[in-house]
């Protein structure tokens, strides 16, 4: 039987609460990435920049670059929000103190990379996907409609419509 005072059960115990808050800390970043993610989406903006777009110059007020609707989204928000503002702070911090040689992040998380956002924006598209495979199930008809047609850059664009007829949902 294992004592209660055990070195490993001590140690544990005082990193557990650390563990606790900074999982907590980046569900709160986490979750003001996908809100702006969901934001800009539905205005139908663009996300990035044509400009060098890096979170090491977010804050940087020489630089007068636009650094796209995301991060600037991100920026303004963290004017709010202590959580974020001290994540963004940390993330320039690291990104500034990282040896250029080296490629890759390591263990470095930002939540604020185009990888990340292209993630997150796989998955929504994944689960809006989902809900229109349910209603079309779920409606038993539905007719389907397809167009396309070639840019000047001979790239298809292709549009598909379906129609289906749902019940409301009285909540």
């Amino acid at each position: 039987m294992l004592c209660e005072r055990s070195i490993k059960h001590i140690l544990l115990k005082e990193r557990l609460p650390l563990r606790t808050q900074q999982v907590l800390q980046h569900r709160s970043v986490l979750k003001f990435v996908i809100d702006v993610i969901f934001y800009i989406g539905f205005q139908g903006l663009p996300y990035r920049s044509k400009h060098k777009e890096a979170v090491a110059t977010v804050f940087d007020e020489s630089n007068h670059d636009n650094r796209g609707n995301f991060l600037e989204a991100i920026k303004v928000l963290a004017e709010y929000s202590p959580h974020l503002q001290a994540h963004l702070q940390k993330v320039i911090l690291q990104t500034k103190q990282k040896d250029q040689s080296k490629k890759g992040r390591g263990k470095f998380v930002t939540f604020l990379s185009k990888t990340t956002v292209n993630k997150i924006i796989n998955i929504i598209s994944d689960m809006v996907k989902d809900e229109i495979v349910k209603e079309v199930k779920d409606a038993g008809m539905f007719s389907a409609q397809m167009d396309s047609t070639q840019d000047i850059s001979v790239h298809d664009q292709c549009a598909i419509v379906l129609r289906y007829v749902v019940e409301l949902r009285k909540d």
